[in-house]
Parts: structure tokens; sequence; C-alpha cells
């Protein structure tokens, strides 16, 4: 009986034992899994604690592109700060480019396809728990995209058409929201050095109507490698031996022989919409006048609102609508006044009338610090219509541009006489109702003469365009084209104009609607030596007031626990 009672004692002191142990066991176990998932937890949180910091970085960067501060140097994110976050430390919080800048097509989001100057920055945040010490390491990479308005050498709205009839090289991208028409005259060469890409139809041949297998010259693109390749091709179904949207092989032929840099809407190109202004207003609104009635919506479109001068009739404001005074004494003459605004007339032989225009001697302004501070001059003048005389501006003796750069809006014609912004190249740009260029030897006194008596010189412009032009008609006349976009009224035959800068169409003109015509006693046609201005593809080379839009893509993130 004791044996069995010690026995028993026995079992129970080692179940007692076993059961202990388990206890113990069970309690470190259960210890062991709470701290873990209590690191786990805290592993989150400063994971989730580093997405923050990612996130006000991000925000932080936009932030400085909304406001109109760029970046261009590492430095220029030093005003993004960390988050202070209770309990956790930011150990590197770093925004730096990861590389140059790049130019070509967005390849993904809402502005896939359009030009822009491409850039990557890399952000890296390490957030540390201080009560775990859990550690995460983010790292994101961003793209920032700049898009100018100037990111084309050609850009039309509407068809785009270039025929010339002497020999003309184009350098610099291409492209229209709707029909591109091409050709050469008998003899000469058409060609063009970058992308063409149309979101409509590209023919080879004249959108008024005439025969295109009469354009006999030469139209030719370079290949990925550089190489010049034209339009010729054996005969389609329907006998046509130029290769265009018309032909046959199309598709297939024109991705072979440009490598995919002459494209249209058969091969995916969508309309690129700018959208920098409102859709309520037709685009010509935004170089016209204020008015009582403009929305908030409107002004910030119009460049009148952004002009710090205006010259409204001949009389100088500034933006607040004061009347200002641009003359200042002449340092050569004690005593006298210069005013570098007047009012000049001349005949224009395409209006076929008179033009009564406000000129403006950029020189004169340089000289005497009147040009606008931030670099946006607006000028209007309604006075010649009521007598017999259409109204414009003319700029004159624009060689030098002042140290930041102008921009010249009117919503009348304008005209440049002679060099323009030549010594020391400024970013600069001309937006108006129809752009002349009026050469070096324009004379006022010659301009209702022969043709013989209007003999151009050698002329350079250096500046964007955003001008307006008038409507070719399937079977009616041409419009000039590409070419005569800025319009002429000199013999120019055997004289060079040497045009570098961006050529924008987005209206038609209002004012100078006068037709197209080749010869007397119109003009005739200069050398064009014409081409996109790469600059404007800098961010840091936009004309003054011109709008823009950055945009700031994820493109990929990674992260590391510790």
């Amino acid at each position: 009986m004791g044996n069995e009672r010690g026995i028993a004692m026995v079992m129970v002191m080692g179940f007692m034992f076993i059961l202990s142990a388990s206890s113990a066991a069970f309690i470190s176990l259960s210890s062991n899994e709470m701290a873990l998932t209590q690191r786990q937890n805290d592993a989150t949180r400063t994971f989730y604690t580093g997405q923050a910091g990612l996130e006000q970085a991000i925000a932080g960067i936009r932030s400085l592109y909304a406001l109109g501060n760029p970046p261009f140097i590492d430095a220029d994110f030093d005003p993004i700060q960390a988050p202070a976050l209770a309990g956790y430390t930011f150990d590197n919080f770093d925004i730096s480019f990861s590389g140059a800048s790049t130019q070509g097509p967005i390849q993904t989001g809402p502005l896939t396809g359009m030009q822009a100057t491409l850039r990557p920055i890399t952000i890296t945040v390490q957030a540390t728990s201080q009560t775990s010490g859990a550690t995460t390491e983010l790292i994101q990479t961003m793209q920032s995209q700049f898009i100018t308005l100037f990111q084309f050498g050609i850009f039309y709205y509407e068809d785009l058409e270039l025929l010339p009839g002497p020999n003309m090289t184009f350098s610099g991208p291409v492209h229209s929201n709707k029909d591109i028409y091409v050709g050469a005259g008998n003899n000469s060469t058409l060609s063009f050095d970058s992308t063409v890409t149309t979101t409509s139809n590209f023919y080879h041949g004249r959108k008024d109507g005439s025969n295109p297998l009469s354009q006999t010259g030469v139209v030719q693109f370079k290949d990925a490698v550089g190489i010049y390749q034209d339009t010729s091709i054996a005969p389609d179904s329907g006998g046509r031996t130029r290769l265009d949207s018309l032909h046959d092989d199309w598709i297939l032929e024109s991705q072979s022989r440009w490598d995919g840099l002459v494209r249209g809407q058969d091969h995916g190109v969508s309309d690129i919409e700018l959208a920098f202004w409102p859709n309520s207003i037709p685009p010509h609104q935004i170089i016209e006048r204020g008015d009582a009635g403009d929305s908030t919506e409107v002004k910030a479109a119009k460049f009148y609102y952004k002009a710090d001068v205006r010259i409204i009739d001949g009389v100088a404001y500034d933006k607040d609508g004061n009347i200002i005074d641009l003359t200042y004494p002449d340092p050569d003459n004690p005593g006298e006044t210069i005013n570098p605004i007047s009012t000049e007339t001349f005949y224009n032989y395409r209006e076929g009338t008179n033009v009564q225009v406000t000129e403006v001697d950029i020189a004169k302004m340089v000289q005497g610090a009147k040009t606008p501070a931030n670099g946006v001059l607006y000028v209007s003048d309604s006075r010649g219509g009521g007598s017999g005389y259409q109204d414009g501006v003319r700029l004159v003796n624009g060689s030098t541009l002042p140290s930041g750069g102008l921009t010249v809006v009117s919503d009348n014609p304008m005209y440049i006489r002679g060099d323009y912004n030549t010594v020391s190249k400024k970013p600069a740009a001309v937006i108006n109702d129809a752009l002349t260029i009026l050469s070096n030897s324009w004379n006022d006194a010659n301009s209702n003469q022969s043709l013989n008596n209007r003999v151009a010189s050698n002329t350079l412009i250096n500046a964007a365009v955003m001008t307006g032009n008038t409507d070719t008609v399937a079977g009616g006349a041409y419009n000039g084209g590409v070419e005569n976009l800025p319009r002429f009224l000199e013999k120019w035959s055997g004289k060079t104009l040497t045009y570098r800068g961006s050529i924008v169409d987005l209206w038609n003109s209002v004012t100078a609607t006068g037709a197209w015509s080749y010869g007397s006693p119109q003009y005739t046609a200069p050398v064009r030596d014409w081409g996109y201005d790469t600059d404007f593809s800098d961010p840091a080379f936009q004309p003054p007031g011109i709008p823009f839009v950055y945009n700031i893509q994820r493109v990929q993130w990674q992260y590391d626990f510790d």
C-alpha cells in the first residue's frame, strides 16, 4: 500500500514537473511570439513611416515645379525636409538627380507620346523605429518631364502643308494634329532631318487638288542611322509611285524605310493636346486684348494680362493699367528725348492695302531700360481701321534683346524688320495674328513700287513663332504652306533667310487674310535655311511668359527591411 502511494506521488510529481515545464515553454513561446509580432508590427509601422516620408518628398518635388521653381541641381531639392513623426527618425532623406537630361517621347502616363526633356530623380528614404530599432529603406525613382510649347520645330493644330519651290531642308521634329501634305518643285528637294508625325494622314501631294504625281521634286526623310530615304516606290494597285497614306504598302513600308520616324494615324499616332488654355475659348483669344467680362480662367490664358508693359493704340501702360512714360533723355543730345515708340505706314502687296503700325524700336527700349521687367510686351493698335489702313505692329533694331529674353505679343499682324536676336542669343518669341519678315534692306518708301525695287538681303531670325495662316481650300487656292507662314514682301531670289526657332500655327489669321500668291507684285522666295532651335529643349531657355507643363511621373520603387 505504502509503495503504491509512493509511486503515485512520484507520478504526480513527474506530471507536475512536465506541466510546469510545458507551461514555462508555452509562456516562453508566447513571449517570443508576442515579441516577434510586436517587432513585425513595428516594422510595418516603420515601413508606413518610410512611405510617409516618400510621399512628402514627392509632394515637395511637385510643389517646386508647380510654383515655377523647377530644380536644376541637387541643391535645389534642399527645401524639402523629412516629416517629424514621434518615435521614428529618418536616417537618410535624400532627393537627387540620378542621370542627365535626355530628349524623347514620354512612354507612360497621361502625356504619353509627347516630346519632352526627361530627367530621372531618385528619392531615398530610411526610417528607423526608436523603440525597436526596426529600419526600412525605400527608394523611389521618378521622372521629371518638361513639356514646352516649343517642343517641335513645326507644330500645327490644322492641316500642315509644306511644298516649297527651291531646295529646303528642315531640321527638327514636325507634327500636325491633322493631315500633312508635302511636295517639292521641279528639280528641287525637300528634306526632313527628324521625326514627322500626323494624327491623320500623310500625303505626297497638294491639298488644293493638284495631281500629286505632278510634284516631281524629291521628298526625303532620314532613317534611324541618318541616311536620307525618299518617297519613290513601285506602283501600287492605283498607280501611285509615291509612298504615302494612300499607297497600298504604306503601313509596313513606311516603318521599314524610315524606321518609324515618319508616322500617321495608321501607326497609332494620337492628337497632342498642349492644353495651355481653357477649351472654352478659341486659341486666337489668347492674343487678344483684355476685356471687362473675362473670367479668371480666360485671364490666366491671355498674354495681355501677363505683360508688364502694354502699348495700346500708341500709349504705354503698366500691368495695372497706369499710363507710363517710355521716353528718356538722349545721352548724345542734351535737352532732347528718345521715344522707342512711333507710328509708321507702308504698303503691303499681299493685303492690297496700306498698313499703319505701332513701331517698337527694341534697341531704344534696351538702351533706356524701358523693356518689361518680366520680359513680356503686349502691343495692340486699332487706330488705322478708321483711316482706311490695316493695323499692325513692327519690331525694328532687334539684334540685341534684354538679358532675360523677350516675348512680344499682338492681336495684330506683326512685322519684323531686319536681323532679330542675333547678338548673344536670348530666349525669344513673337506671337501674333500673322507674321511678315522684312529683310535688312527693306525701305518703306519703296513698299508700293515694283518688285525689282524691293530687293531683299540676307537676314537672320532667332525666335519662336506662334502665328496664324489662311486655309487652303480643296480645289481652291494654296495658302502658301509652312514655307510662307512667315510672309514676304520682297524679291528674295538668291538671298537667304536663316531661321532658328519653333514654328507653331494654332489659329487662322483674323486680320491679315490676304491670299498668298507667288511672284510679282508680292514676292519671290528666299533660300530657306530653317531649323529647330534645340535650345528650346532646355527648361532653362524658355521665352518669358510662355506656358509650359512639368509632369512628375513615378517610374519604379524598391524597399528593404532590417
